[in-house]
Formats: C-alpha cells, sequence, structure tokens
C-alpha cells in the first residue's frame, strides 16, 4: 500500500526464507597403469577411491533447525584398449565413469534432499596422424548413461532449487581436427549428439519433449591461429 515507506519494501523483499549451510570434505585416492599385451595393442586401467561427508544444516524462518550429515565410500573405475593398426594411426575402446554427491534441497517438501547422480560413458573411436604429424584427425562415437540426474530449478520466488530429473541416455558422434602449416594452426571440431530422458524420477511418464536443456544437441567450434617471433637486434 501507499503506507508502506521504501526502506520496508526493502526489508520485506530481503527477509531470509531460511539459511543453508552445507560443508563437504572430500578424500580421494587415485591409480592409472598401462599394459602392452602385444607389440601394437596396449591396456589401460585406472580407479578413483573416494570418501566424501555432506554436512547440511537448515534454518527455516518458521524455526526449527534441522541437520543431516551423509558419508559415501566409492570407487569409480576406467579402462581402455588401443591398438595401432600402423604408425599414427589408432583405433581404441574406452569406459569411464563418474559420480557426483547429492545434498539437501529446503523446497523439497517430501524428502527435502536430492540424491547423488552417476554417468557411465563409452568411447569407440580412432586417431590419425598425417602429413607428416602435421595434420591431425580425431573421431568416434559415444554413449552415456546418466541415472538420477542432478537439475536445478527456478522457482515461482525466484531461488534455484537442485532435484533429481530422472535418467537420461546421450548418444553421439564427434569430429576434431588439428592442423598446422609453418606458423598457422587451425583447430575445429564437432559434436552431434541425441541427450534423451529415459525415466520421470517418479516413474510417471515422461512428456512428448524429452530433451536434457543443458546438453546441446549439436556443438561447434573453430580456432585459427598464428604464432609471431620477434627477433630482436643486436646493439654494440
Amino acid at each position: 500500500s501507499s503506507d508502506v515507506c521504501s526502506s520496508d519494501l526493502v526489508s520485506l523483499v530481503s527477509a531470509p526464507i531460511f539459511r543453508l549451510h552445507r560443508r563437504v570434505t572430500e578424500a580421494a585416492a587415485f591409480a592409472d597403469g598401462a599394459l602392452p599385451l602385444t607389440r601394437r595393442l596396449r591396456a589401460s586401467l585406472g580407479a578413483r577411491l573416494f570418501r566424501t561427508t555432506t554436512e547440511d544444516e537448515l534454518e527455516e524462518e518458521a524455526g526449527g533447525i534441522a541437520a543431516t550429515t551423509k558419508a559415501i565410500v566409492g570407487i569409480t573405475p576406467s579402462a581402455s584398449l588401443s591398438y595401432e593398426i600402423v604408425s599414427g594411426r589408432v583405433v581404441y575402446a574406452r569406459f569411464g565413469t563418474a559420480f557426483r554427491p547429492g545434498g539437501i534441497d529446503p523446497s523439497n517438501t517430501e524428502s527435502g534432499r536430492y540424491d547423488a547422480d552417476e554417468m557411465r560413458s563409452f568411447d569407440l573411436g580412432m586417431r590419425l596422424s598425417l602429413d607428416r604429424g602435421r595434420l591431425a584427425i580425431d573421431g568416434g562415437l559415444f554413449r552415456s548413461i546418466w541415472k538420477y540426474v542432478q537439475s536445478d530449478y527456478l522457482l515461482p520466488d525466484g531461488l534455484i532449487a537442485t532435484r533429481n530429473a530422472g535418467d537420461a541416455d546421450i548418444v553421439g558422434a564427434e569430429l576434431a581436427i588439428d592442423w598446422w602449416r609453418g606458423a598457422w594452426r587451425l583447430r575445429t571440431g564437432v559434436t552431434l549428439q541425441r541427450p534423451r530422458l529415459t525415466r520421470a524420477p517418479d516413474g510417471a511418464d515422461l512428456p512428448e519433449d524429452r530433451r536434457l536443456p543443458v546438453v546441446p544437441d549439436a556443438a561447434g567450434r573453430i580456432e585459427l591461429s598464428r604464432a609471431f617471433r620477434q627477433i630482436g637486434r643486436a646493439h654494440v
């Protein structure tokens, strides 16, 4: 109303709804190694052993403080096989995993939390080195299986909330070219993919548009550069 002064409006707008304090502690150990199986065939294995502890403390304006502590111990392995057909021509297959811990979501009135999400990726590709090493071409096919996707939502009050959006499947292909001649260098690449949701978080029917908004269907880049060398003059 007109009886409310500007300072009262500012105090109303900036009045806190809740306070959230989070502390994440993570310890990890890495290991990676390669083993030549034959003269041209090489295998690589890797693993990341981690322990993540998440401490959340939520204080709501209505009163009450909720504190939770959750510790997760896990391992994310990786493996690859590469075969050198001839010098400068290599084909490879690779498998990798990733993990991101969950947390607390004040806007989620059902569970109050969002779960950790996990990803498994599979790659099949080729690397070529041509023109005496002046031209490098990388191409491949990939698939990523994303479980319990964490996604940010814009709430009606303007706040950002994180929730699980369900499961997703991403299939695509990519090509990268790196060419240089003298002082000039050209680097370009393109990625085509089909990122789609495969399951809703509550198991309900998915909408007709199942695209993931954070993952583009097509992406490209191009960079042209030239190196300069300054030659200094000798002074007597």
